[in-house]
């Protein structure tokens, strides 16, 4: 009934895009049948045998290993636009620091580059010192991929363990491990991979805050809130999602707060304890992001003499153009951006105050569009992978790419968009199971608010399907409790029916 209900959801929006949904549809039932047999198979394993736990971690990290190093071999990929820049500005420098100097005439776009986007400097100081150490080949990179897709996969299974059970971990490794997006996209050069392995990190670094918050261990909860601090801080170090991170935590509080004041002895000394605990940590965590902010940008400043600036102007200008199309649009970028570039002598700090100007007349022009682009964003972020295949497709041989492309495109279109919609459907099958308890489980209130917050994140600006990536542990990690939950209500009607 909930398959449906989805489809039907869907399928109007399918309509929009050249894609066969029938095809897409039946290929996530397939997903689902399959991945129902996968767990029934899991469920009749031993998994309080830890040398278990370890073999079925260790097969289904080498098998995904397996099948992103196999899809690299076919497809050859190599960076390009964004992916290359890194690259690009690594070959230009002449120490193992970033030099200004060795910029001259058109290559002065790369400074220009990072002072908008400066979350992409780290990651360009993250290839350097790769490089630096192994040497100039996009192997080690792609090799660094892989290695982050295990500890993600490690991560995954410690917060599903802690959260629901060994078996719900072991799942949302599988889902994760056989992800088609991910498989095709790890080959990817991107700074993606290290904020994947950071998100889901952060998940479990969640799953023990709230065990230690629950038991009312404050020791061990002010150690796990440093940690929590530390993650959001190398999260935003990549990504700039410090607000985002600082909004989940409030949330997260509240909850706690909530369900434990009900249960609490002494109801003011808890008030009291909670109320310094939570300020403390907003505080810390909010003047933390506060210097790295100013560090980060002054380092990035002083390496490419430029200024660095806020370009959610221009992400605006990108997301809410007039082709409606709510998603990266070129000829905005060349028509409008390059255009008020060059008008200001390509000074960053005018334009993008231009910018944000152009962006809010634009928004205000097209806010009668609004729904219809909102709609068409969401579908462009979590419903079309095509965008995964044709920046894995890109071998720098157009002849190669276009055999690739006329031989796979298709299949991974039909297979990788059915098994996002199967772990979707496996969300709602949490949430669905939520509804009928009196107490919200903490840890699918807390992955399923970073799904929705990024969510938000991604329709407000310019948005591509690889953008999701960041929160494929997330999804995975909710859509891996799903069976877990169905067996715990099992359970607890066998319990009932035995005790009458």
């Amino acid at each position: 009934m909930l398959f449906l209900c989805f489809s039907i959801f869907v399928l109007p929006i399918n309509s929009l895009y050249n894609i066969n949904k029938i095809n897409t549809i039946l290929v996530a039932i397939f997903y689902v049948l399959l991945i129902f047999g996968l767990y029934k198979i899991i469920s009749k394993i031993n998994f309080e045998n830890k040398h278990i736990v370890f073999g079925t971690l260790f097969v289904l990290i080498i098998v995904g290993v397996i099948l992103r190093v196999s899809t690299d071999y076919i497809m050859k990929t190599v960076p390009e636009s964004d992916f290359a820049t890194p690259h690009a500005v690594y070959n230009l420098k002449n120490s193992g620091i970033f030099d200004a100097k060795a910029f001259s005439g058109d290559l002065s776009s790369y400074q220009i580059y990072y002072s908008m986007f400066p979350a992409w400097f780290p990651y360009m100081k993250v290839i350097s010192f790769v490089y630096d150490v192994f040497g100039v080949n996009i192997l080690y990179i792609k090799i660094f991929n892989w290695i982050l897709y295990a500890l993600t996969c490690i991560v995954l299974y410690l917060a599903g363990k802690n959260s629901f059970s060994k078996k719900s971990g072991i799942l949302a490794v599988l889902l994760f491990t056989f992800l088609p997006s991910h498989i095709i996209y790890s080959n990817i050069t991107t700074p993606d991979h290290l904020s994947i392995f950071l998100i889901s990190l952060w998940l479990l670094i969640w799953s023990k805050q709230v065990q230690y918050s629950e038991e009312n261990n404050y020791k061990k909860l002010l150690f796990i809130s440093i940690l929590n601090i530390v993650c959001v801080c190398l999260i935003n170090l990549f990504k700039p999602l410090s607000i985002f991170s600082v909004l989940v935590f409030i949330c997260m509080e509240i909850l706690c707060f909530r369900d434990m004041f009900v249960s609490a002895n002494n109801k003011k000394e808890f008030v009291l304890k909670r109320l310094i605990y939570s300020f403390c940590f907003i505080l810390f965590c909010a003047f933390s992001i506060k210097i790295e902010n100013k560090v980060l940008n002054t380092v990035v400043e002083n390496n490419i003499n430029t200024k660095v600036v806020d370009s959610t102007g221009l992400y605006m200008l990108w997301g809410y153009s007039v082709n409606e199309t709510g998603k990266y649009d070129s000829s905005v970028a060349d028509r409008i951006y390059i255009d008020i570039l060059n008008k200001n002598n390509k000074d960053t700090v005018k334009t993008i105050d231009e910018i944000n100007n152009v962006a809010k007349q634009q928004f205000k022009a097209n806010l009668k569009y609004l729904p219809k682009i909102l709609l068409r964003k969401f579908y462009i972020a979590y419903y079309n992978e095509q965008g995964m295949f044709v920046w894995g497709n890109y071998s720098g041989n157009s002849d190669y790419d276009t055999s690739i492309s006329q031989k796979y495109n298709e299949y991974f279109l039909y297979i990788a968009n059915g098994y996002i919609f199967m772990l979707f459907v496996m969300c709602f099958m949490t949430l669905i199971k939520q509804l009928g308890k009196d107490k919200i489980n903490k840890m699918v209130f807390a992955s399923s608010l970073i799904i929705i917050g990024y969510t938000c994140i991604l329709i407000f600006g310019g948005v591509q399907p690889r953008y999701k990536a960041l929160i494929f542990g997330p999804i995975c990690f909710l859509a891996g409790s799903s069976i877990e939950y169905r067996k715990e209500n099992k359970d607890e009607n066998i319990s009932c029916n035995s005790m009458l």
